[in-house]
Parts: C-alpha cells; structure tokens; sequence
C-alpha cells in the first residue's frame, strides 16, 4: 500500500520492515516517486546513518508500545489496486 501510494503521488517513502524471515531480510525499504530505489543510493543511505552513529536515533520506546499510522487514501488506493488484478 505505501510504495503504491508513494508513485501515485509522486512521493518519497520509506517502510520498516520485520517478520518471521531470518532477521538479516528484516529492515527499510525505501521508495521514490518512481518506486524502490537503486541498491547504489540504498547502500549510500546505510552508509551515511552508519556515520553519524546514533546521532538521530530516538530513544527506546518501553516493549509494546505501538504507534498506530493509518491514511484511509492509501489503503483504498491498495484495495482499488488489488481488485483490478
């Protein structure tokens, strides 16, 4: 739903991802406006975070706490998108 919403807006978007796969396929995804970046500009983006430390990490948040995001458009625009295939 966030990178077909992200290209049909033409929007920058990132995804963190995690599930019941080997931990080292868990991680963040990230979208242009013409969908998933390049490995090159993903492996800059690893790079240049890894430099700067935790220097933008928020603090640990207490185990369970959630944050619940939900944009109503993007999840019609998946609904939409799956219907029609």
């Amino acid at each position: 739903a966030l990178a077909l919403y992200a290209r049909r807006h033409g929007a920058a978007a990132l995804m963190v991802t995690g599930s019941h796969i080997p931990a080292d396929r868990n991680g963040i995804k990230f979208y242009g406006p013409n969908g998933e970046i390049s490995k090159a500009d993903e492996a800059a983006i690893t790079r240049f975070v890894a430099e700067r430390s935790n220097a933008y990490c928020l603090p640990p948040a207490p185990l369970g706490t959630t944050w619940p995001i939900r944009h109503e458009q993007a999840m019609a625009s998946y609904r939409e998108r799956a219907n029609d295939t």
